[in-house]
């Protein structure tokens, strides 16, 4: 499915017909405290306080040097580190279906490429959003790609189209964290094809956790060898080593 801004429209429609049936701003996402409705992202002051919130980026530039990488992405930001909370975030999405999370997650990841003076100009510039395809099995047990969720609020959010069809997952792979950093990069060889041309385009690639980075790599470096411009990651939350600038506000 190709989502192009006139649909857009259609998820915002949806969004309010969803708020108005099941009201998503009630109870705190992580502990389910009664929340009044105009905190942020659905969270209580107290899970607030414990999710490590920041402006997080993964300096390529070592990572490049000493894990002996190709340098195929231009940028990868994450909008917190990754602890017991946020991983909660991700996996309330995928684990518990709730899919109105994956509209809060599209906000932290907006609020993360807008207040960020040296990044956002990039991600603002963007010609799609190509969120991180699912296997056929994922997808047949979840019913649902959460990365897909997330990026079809966030380009509404950013008047960017999202595209599901350019890049596919072509086989079928290991679960990822069964996975050593190594056999994850094995496990990913040849699992994606390109099926639309990409030169010369700026593209944001969306996944909702950044670990070792095989996967957003993989589907980068394709992108990169079949002409794209640029590929800058947005994710929700990092325990990546080469991660740097946590902060609390």
């Amino acid at each position: 499915m190709y989502y192009a801004e006139p649909n857009m429209k259609w998820a915002e429609k949806i969004d309010k017909a969803v708020d108005f049936l099941f009201p998503m701003n009630t109870y705190c996402i992580l502990c389910g405290k009664y929340v009044d409705k105009s905190v942020k992202y659905v969270m209580c002051d107290s899970c607030m306080e414990k999710v490590g919130f920041g402006f997080v980026e993964i300096d390529l530039e070592t990572e490049e040097r000493e894990e002996g990488r190709t340098r195929v992405l231009d940028s990868a930001l994450s909008c917190m580190s990754y602890g017991l909370y946020e991983k909660n975030i991700g996996l309330s999405l995928k684990n518990r279906k709730a899919t109105y999370i994956a509209r809060i997650i599209a906000e932290i990841m907006y609020d993360r490429i807008m207040n960020d003076p040296v990044r956002s100009t990039d991600f603002l510039s963007a010609d799609m959003i190509i969120p991180v395809p699912l296997s056929k099995e994922r997808f047949i047990e979840r019913g649902f790609n959460q990365a897909e969720k997330i990026a079809v609020h966030l380009g509404h959010r950013l008047h960017i189209p999202v595209d599901v069809r350019t890049v596919i997952r072509q086989k079928e792979t290991q679960y990822q964290k069964k996975l050593s950093r190594e056999e994850r990069f094995v496990n990913l060889y040849d699992a994606f094809s390109l099926k639309r041309d990409v030169k010369g385009k700026s593209i944001i690639l969306l996944d909702d956790f950044y670990t070792t980075g095989a996967t957003s790599y993989t589907i980068a470096r394709l992108l990169k060898e079949n002409g794209a411009g640029e590929v800058h990651l947005i994710t929700l939350a990092t325990r990546n080593r080469y991660a740097y600038g946590f902060f609390k506000e």
